[in-house]
C-alpha cells in the first residue's frame, strides 16, 4: 500500500488523532498523580486547620535580616571548684575515775583548736561543764569531790580544793571531810567565765549551811562568795550577765565580779 503524503488530508487527520490521544494520556496521568499525592496532603492540611481552631499555624521566620548578627547563646562555664565543707567528726578521750570506771570526753578538732562537746559516764558519779567558748571542760567527781580541768592539750589537770584554813578548827583536809556522811566539800562545779569557776560547798563552817565558792584559774585562788549563805543552795544556769543561783527560795545572780544581785 502506498504511504500517504505528508501533505494529504489523510495524513493530517491521522497526525491530529495521534496528538489528541497523546494529550489525553498525559492528562489522565497528571490526574492520577494529583489524586495519588495531593489529595492526602490536602486532607492533612484540612485536619491541621481544624485542630488549630480554624486558623492556620503561624510560621516562624528563620532567615536573618540583612545587617543584623545572629543571636548567640553565651558559652556555659563550669563553676569554680571549691573545697568541700565537711563537719568535723566527734572524737573521744578517756578520763578515769577513782573507782576504775571511765568517762568518755567528746570533742572535735577545728581550725581554732579543740572544741569540747560533752562527757558521758556512769550516772551520778560525776558532773561536768563546758567553758563559754567550749575550749575547756571540767569534771567534778562525786565520790572524791575533786576537780579536773581539760584544756587545748587534752591533758587533765588537777585543780582540786584540797585544804582550807578554818579560823577555829585550823586546817581542814578534803580527804578527811569527804568521809563524813553527807558532807559537801565541792559539788556542782560550773564555769562562770572562761577563767572563773563556781561551786557549792559547806567547807566555810565545816558543816551546814552552804556557800557559793569561786576558783580563779589564773591565780589558782579559792574564795567564798559573800552573800550566798543558804541552807539549800543550787547553781542553776549561766547567763550573759552572770550565773543564776537559788539560795533557799530566793534566786540571785552572781556576776563575773563576784557580786550578788
Amino acid at each position: 500500500m502506498k504511504k500517504p503524503s505528508i501533505y494529504s488530508d489523510r495524513y493530517n487527520k491521522a497526525k491530529k488523532k495521534h496528538r489528541l490521544r497523546r494529550n489525553l494520556w498525559l492528562f489522565l496521568a497528571s490526574l492520577a498523580l494529583f489524586l495519588l499525592f495531593f489529595l492526602p496532603y490536602l486532607d492533612g492540611k484540612v485536619k491541621e486547620f481544624q485542630e488549630a481552631g480554624g486558623k492556620f499555624p503561624q510560621t516562624v521566620q528563620t532567615t536573618i535580616p540583612t545587617g543584623t548578627k545572629p543571636a548567640t547563646t553565651p558559652a556555659q562555664t563550669a563553676p569554680p571548684l571549691t573545697s568541700v565543707q565537711t563537719k568535723p567528726q566527734p572524737l573521744t578521750a578517756d578520763h578515769p575515775l577513782s573507782d576504775g570506771s571511765v568517762i568518755a570526753i567528746r570533742y572535735e578538732k577545728t581550725e581554732q583548736g579543740i572544741r569540747y562537746l560533752g562527757a558521758a559516764g556512769p550516772a551520778g558519779s560525776f558532773s561536768f561543764d563546758l567553758s563559754p567558748d567550749q575550749s575547756r571542760l571540767l569534771i567534778n567527781e562525786t565520790s572524791t569531790q575533786t576537780l579536773t580541768l581539760y584544756g587545748q592539750d587534752l591533758t587533765g589537770e588537777d585543780h582540786s580544793f584540797n585544804t582550807y584554813r578554818h579560823s577555829q578548827k585550823g586546817q581542814l583536809k578534803r580527804t578527811d571531810y569527804i568521809e563524813k556522811d553527807g558532807f559537801i566539800w565541792m559539788r556542782n562545779a560550773r564555769f562562770l567565765t572562761k577563767d572563773l569557776i563556781l561551786f557549792e560547798s559547806q567547807v566555810a563552817l565545816a558543816l551546814k549551811p552552804f556557800y557559793v565558792w569561786s576558783y580563779d584559774l589564773k591565780d589558782k585562788k579559792f574564795q567564798l562568795v559573800s552573800g550566798t549563805r543558804a541552807e539549800d543552795l543550787e547553781l542553776m544556769e549561766r547567763t550573759k550577765d552572770g550565773y543564776r543561783v537559788r539560795l533557799d527560795a530566793v534566786t540571785k545572780l552572781v556576776t563575773p565580779e563576784l557580786k550578788v544581785e
